[in-house]
């Protein structure tokens, strides 16, 4: 279907055009017949640009897309069994969204060509059908069909597809050939933003298992490059800059305008590719309302989940370097966006030019309990530190912890305003906070607002713990942040820094001699019960701290981690109770980085670690710096937190370029 043209009745345009932007995401624009008189609405979407335009009084579709035109009527001919077939990238996020709508229907005559009733089956027949326009679901017409038109929904991905078939280099989208298939390439308009910046939207539909070459299952990759408005006529001379966040599961950053920070400094020479890595964002977001649209069966959404850690990350990172036609491009990775870049290096180093990490160099060969053991350590030196800038914060901790356990053993544990409940371990995952330069501050201004004058927890602070916390919305984080250092089939820690001619010497903690592809199985939770077996007067055992009423005794807030617990005591996670387990005691994950491409890189590296971070270790970093040999310069300094590129991006940017490109002699 190109253009097709519809009469329905009276009344009926406001809500058809409803339905085809909220559900199909199709530019809507409404306009009375010329002809006629009649109120009309004509949507058009699909593969190209979605921007209409008029013409000669009427208003026409966009060009290389596809559009239906409704016009009202009073007597609209019935319906005859006619039906569309029209192709959308934006296939599993727009069936998911009809399902919703109770409007997927099986076509009994067609039966033989698809027959699809969930989204296993959408992923398989690549196509759905709907028979009906409905109102949202809580509409109280719900059930009542607004017009009657069979649509059958395909993939850009279908075996019919004709974009799977061109051969226009510059239509839109155009087929890319990347791992030895053709991918669909989306390429939006640039938009021109204030501030002298463009922006461009890029969508790739790619393999949910790289690994398969017969995979039939998709997900949607979105990356938004902006690029100095000034370089918009030699936009594709200039190299490519790819950022991947930290995480996992958090979206790449949205652009503030005027663009300042990182990006600031990294817009005077490259085009920024701001990379939604796929789960989050705009890339086939994972929520736990979608897991379970996926499937109700938690082997199922773990299986499926087994698809999104860094190597797939990468294989999708590659994927735009292949479509944006650069033989090599530049990384810069915070934190997970590092661990990432060590996957890029050990998977497709001969497509990097320069790989710049920021507080992200991971601990290769590493075990997940040693990562914790090291962890632990530095979140207790910043705890000492916390309590040291802010002395009376000790019995206020101790007073909210206090009667979050009375509430919560007389069986009326504090509920959050969203949901969930607010117990003495959900309260001490604030410590989270402490790893950025503000953390402190904001932690404390949080706490001293805790209480209202009659002794209850104050509405504020609720909200203001659940501001601090993002465990609901951003799932990825709690069910895949144990398994991103689980490296099956690599060297072991000793294997990987006794390959090196110098390693750093005087490890923090000896390491263990687990094999690195074990599960981590909770190693956190394990982890911290070792540190109160060991010492039960802990600052980490608050239940002991409480019997203590000596006010110099302080209760220590966590860090970063995450623990089996948190589906009880968060809204969304109880959804995924056993999936997370199961992702936890997965036994069978695959090799995420290659000790033997990694060491000794020829790949020009510049990295900023952090001196006390309490997310990713230093001395691991530096080993795996080590590993990595003389083509990787170290910056390690105490003048930064986790938080470093937020908080001078411009200049951090700027001495890790330099110290890439030798301009600058780090370390001298």
């Amino acid at each position: 279907m190109v253009e097709a043209a519809v009469e329905v009745p009276r009344g009926t345009s406001e809500e058809i055009a409803e339905f085809y932007e909220t559900v199909f995401g199709f530019n809507v624009v409404r306009f009375v017949d010329d002809t006629s008189g009649n109120a009309g609405v004509l949507v058009s979407g699909g593969p190209g640009t979605q921007e209409a335009e008029s013409k000669g009084g009427r208003t026409v579709p966009p060009s290389h897309s596809q559009s239906l035109r409704f016009i009202e009527v009073e007597n609209p001919p019935p319906s005859t069994g006619e039906h569309l077939a029209m192709y959308i990238g934006n296939f599993e996020e727009t069936f998911l969204k009809c399902l919703d709508r109770g409007a997927v229907w099986v076509n009994p005559r067609f039966v033989h060509l698809d027959n699809v009733t969930d989204l296993h089956s959408a992923r398989r027949d690549k196509q759905f059908r709907i028979r009906h326009l409905l109102r949202p679901k809580d509409d109280s017409k719900h059930s009542q069909p607004i017009f009657e038109l069979e649509h059958e929904v395909r993939s850009v991905m279908h075996k019919s597809s004709p974009l799977l078939g061109a051969t226009n280099t510059n239509e839109k989208p155009s087929p890319r050939l990347i791992d030895g298939q053709y991918h669909p390439h989306f390429e939006g308009t640039p938009q021109a933003l204030p501030g002298g910046i463009t922006a461009v939207d890029h969508r790739l539909e790619l393999p949910l298992d790289w690994s398969n070459e017969f995979e039939t299952k998709t997900v949607s990759v979105y990356a938004r490059e902006i690029y100095s408005t000034d370089f918009a006529d030699k936009r594709g001379d200039k190299p490519v800059l790819l950022f991947l966040q930290g995480g996992p599961g958090f979206p790449s950053p949205r652009p503030s305008l005027p663009v300042g920070g990182w990006m600031k400094r990294a817009l005077q020479e490259y085009r920024v590719l701001l990379l939604d890595q796929r789960g989050t964002g705009l890339s086939t977001p994972v929520s736990t309302e979608n897991l379970l649209k996926i499937s109700e069966n938690p082997e199922a959404q773990a299986d499926y989940l087994s698809h999104f850690r860094q190597d797939s990350i990468v294989r999708d990172a590659e994927a735009f370097r292949v479509a944006l036609n650069k033989d090599k491009i530049s990384l810069l990775g915070q934190s997970f966006g590092g661990f990432c870049i060590l996957t890029y290096l050990s998977l497709f180093p001969n497509s990097i030019d320069k790989a710049l990490f920021t507080v992200g160099l991971a601990p290769v060969g590493t075990h997940v309990d040693d990562v914790y053991r090291a962890t632990y350590k530095r979140v207790q030196e910043r705890n000492r530190r916390y309590y040291k800038r802010y002395p009376q914060d000790i019995a206020r901790v101790k007073q909210i912890i206090a009667y979050l356990s009375m509430r919560s053993k007389t069986g009326s544990p504090v509920e959050m305003p969203t949901g969930g409940k607010l117990t003495p371990r959900r309260f001490l995952q604030l410590g989270l906070a402490l790893g950025s330069l503000t953390g402190m501050e904001a932690l404390h201004y949080l706490l001293e607002g805790a209480f209202n004058p009659d002794g209850t927890l104050a509405y504020g602070f609720l909200r203001g713990v659940e501001s601090f916390q993002s465990f609901d919305t951003n799932p990825i984080y709690y069910l895949l942040h144990e398994p991103i250092y689980v490296d099956g089939g690599s060297l072991s820690y000793e294997d990987a820094t006794a390959a090196v001619k110098n390693p750093v010497e005087g490890a923090l903690l000896s390491s263990s001699s687990l094999d690195l592809g074990e599960p981590g199985n909770w190693s956190a939770e394990r982890i911290l019960a070792e540190i109160i077996r060991n010492d039960p007067e802990s600052e980490f055992n608050y239940e002991q701290s409480l019997k203590d009423l000596d006010d110099s005794k302080a209760v220590y807030f966590t860090g970063e981690m995450v623990y089996p617990w948190m589906s009880e005591d968060y809204p969304t996670l109880s959804l995924v109770k056993d999936l997370a387990d199961l992702l936890a005691k997965k036994a069978d994950w695959g090799p995420i980085y290659d000790i033997e491409t990694l060491k000794n890189t020829a790949v020009s590296c510049a990295a900023l670690v952090s001196y006390e971070d309490i997310y990713v270790e230093r001395q691991y970093s530096e080993k795996t710096a080590a590993l990595l040999g003389d083509n990787c310069k170290i910056w390690v300094t105490n003048e930064y937190q986790h938080s470093g590129l937020r908080d001078d991006g411009y200049n951090v940017l700027d001495k890790l370029l330099a110290m890439a490109g030798n301009k600058e002699i780090v370390p001298s």
